[in-house]
């Protein structure tokens, strides 16, 4: 690449140093976010304190060191569904205080195989930290991480329903179990993640936010006769349609050739018996619920509503699936699959099954339920505005996230920035024993994990250096779950063992890539002609 065409060919130490700037300019926009006590910040029309959401709509295309992190943390995100403020902060605090090091011309390599060897110390740290889950810590692991959303106020509620969502009927056996490896294949196989929804209905309060026990979807278009069709079903026998059934006027649908009135009327006639025999075939297999992709007219509304089947055409592609998914049967593309009445076993293995069905009024519109679906939930979100709802699933999501991370890992540890002082702690004791070549760095690293509790107190309203010196005093002594604000094992501030760890690894992974690039060279683009 020729030199000339690029516009920044910064290299070398300077680099690094502007680099870890840049990381600290942006952690510095989320502190204030972190906790029970911390602010929202509104970007444009956005309001949020979610790490992720917030550096997403901050970082800009032309700063390629923010996008590293930004790619770091929503890797976290997915994988974990929380951390990623306390990982922004760490990482920012680490290199903040490497900074000194770099500008010494500590070597670089050794710094960063001593992080290695630290990241590895403080994970088997955490493993000794981690205590066994049970059933009924789940609920204080979803209600410590919408603590800090803008559910705080309404953690009970929605933390028994993200648990409730998220829990297997076998859930409680499998806990119960004190012979059960946690790493064991059986262990993860016990536990696995039902099928879960969102659906945000504008209206209401908070709390008017429910489960539903299986599928839930928006009532869609529907014609005449319509009215007449049942709403409730028990049992009932589910059929899903990828298949149009609605007659089009023959000028938009294809061209005939007729010499006579009877002929028009023969084709007429013709239209509607194959139509009527489509329908017969749906009939038949005995299905009294109609689902369709595609849209459902209001001749085969109106016939389905006069045999008792409730139909609905236009759903989506997603819900449908759901449906699918949770209640059984196949999405059927083809009428001629239906007709097949020398094998009933080969029909019914078309037909879902669920125990109740219903379609009933949601805020201002209609939803179809349904319910009695083991392996689905769907939650409806209920609150005054769309900006509160988008904000309402973000925290939601981050719940589930960490209580799918507390049923899948393999065990929890104190939150409240407890967990973060015993780190501290530990790697100050195990800087001592390292030669001189990593003591400065284990130093470093101990003072940086520090940065979570001192934030939490400050956004609390405390002064930050004096808890810390109660905290590292608490921990000297041994106590491992004092954290900002007490007792953490009686406040029951909990968190997965896995949620720290990924915070932990995606932290040092960033500080490894960052003291790595000593140049950036972005090249113009092309000259258009």
């Amino acid at each position: 690449m020729n030199v000339h065409e690029c516009k920044d060919t910064r290299e070398g130490k300077p680099h690094i140093l502007q680099n870890i700037n840049t990381i600290t300019n942006l952690a510095s926009h989320l502190k204030t976010t972190l906790g029970p006590f911390g602010m929202d910040k509104l970007i444009n029309d956005l309001l949020t304190n979610d790490g992720a959401t917030i550096l997403k709509n901050i970082v800009r295309d032309n700063e390629p060191i923010c996008k590293i992190l930004l790619s770091a943390v929503n890797s976290l995100d997915k994988e974990v569904g929380d951390g990623t403020t306390s990982t922004t902060l760490l990482s920012s605090q680490i290199l903040s205080l490497l900074k000194p090091l770099v500008l010494e011309n500590y070597p670089i390599s050794t710094i960063l195989e001593c992080l290695s060897q630290a990241r590895n110390d403080i994970l088997k740290h955490l493993d000794s930290l981690k205590q066994k889950v049970d059933s009924s810590l789940l609920y204080k692991i979803a209600e410590t991480s919408l603590t800090s959303k803008i559910l705080k106020y309404h953690k009970k509620h929605f933390g028994e329903i993200v648990v409730k969502a998220m829990s297997r009927p076998n859930i409680d056996s499998v806990y119960a179990d004190s012979n059960i490896n946690l790493d064991s294949d059986f262990y993860k196989q016990s536990v696995v993640i039902p099928n879960i929804s969102i659906k945000k209905v504008t209206g209401g309060s908070l709390q008017d936010s429910c489960l539903v026990n299986g599928v839930a979807f928006a009532k869609t278009f529907t014609y005449a006769g319509y009215e007449q069709q049942p709403k409730k079903i028990k049992n009932p026998n589910i059929l899903c349609l990828n298949v149009e059934l609605e007659l089009k006027p023959e000028k938009d649908n294809c061209e005939f050739k007729i010499d006579s009135v009877s002929s028009y009327k023969d084709m007429l006639e013709g239209e509607y018996k194959v139509f009527l025999n489509r329908l017969d075939t749906i009939r038949q297999t005995g299905a009294n619920v109609v689902l369709s992709t595609l849209s459902i007219g209001d001749y085969a509304t109106q016939y389905f509503a006069r045999h008792n089947i409730f139909c609905c055409g236009r759903v989506s592609e997603e819900d449908v699936k759901r449906v699918v998914e949770c209640c059984g049967g196949e999405i059927i593309s083809s009428i001629e699959s239906l007709r097949n009445k020398n094998n009933e076993t080969q029909i019914q293995r078309f037909i879902g099954k669920c125990e109740y069905f219903e379609e009933k009024q949601v805020g201002k519109s209609r939803y179809n339920f349904f319910e009695g679906c083991e392996f689905a939930a769907t939650l409806l979100l209920r609150g005054p505005t769309f900006e509160m709802l988008d904000e309402v699933e973000r925290s939601v999501m981050d719940a589930i996230g960490v209580v799918k991370a507390g049923l899948t890992s393999k065990g929890i540890v104190w939150g409240g920035g407890s967990c973060e002082m015993s780190i501290s702690r530990f790697l100050r004791d195990q800087g001592i024993k390292q030669g001189d070549s990593c003591i400065f760095v284990y130093m470093v690293l101990a003072q940086a994990f520090e940065i979570i509790p001192f934030t939490l107190a400050l956004n609390s309203g405390n002064d930050g250096v004096e808890v810390l010196g109660l905290l590292r005093g608490e921990h000297n002594e041994g106590k491992h779950s004092a954290g900002v604000g007490g007792d953490m094992s009686l406040l029951g501030v909990v968190e997965p063992v896995e949620l720290k760890e990924g915070i932990v690894r995606c932290a040092f992974s960033v500080v490894e890539t960052v003291l790595r690039i000593d140049g950036t060279v972005v090249a113009k683009g092309k000259e258009q002609g």
